[in-house]
């Protein structure tokens, strides 16, 4: 969707944050990738290992 500005207005920055989500056995995680080609290598059905930090946050992942 592109966003379209009325006569006599501007449009304001923009930003958007992709996400995935992982199922685990523990339950969910959720992962940012950097950018959207990173973004794009994640398929459905698809097998990557998760690195965490000591907060249990994703940090990196590998396929």
């Amino acid at each position: 969707m592109k966003a379209q500005a009325c006569n006599g207005q501007r449009l304001g920055s923009s930003s958007e944050t992709l996400t995935v989500t992982f199922s685990t056995p523990n339950g969910q995680e959720t992962y940012a990738p950097n950018s959207e080609s990173d973004f794009q290598q994640f398929h459905p059905g698809s097998t990557w290992t998760l690195k965490m930090n000591a907060f249990g946050v994703v940090v990196s992942v590998e396929q």
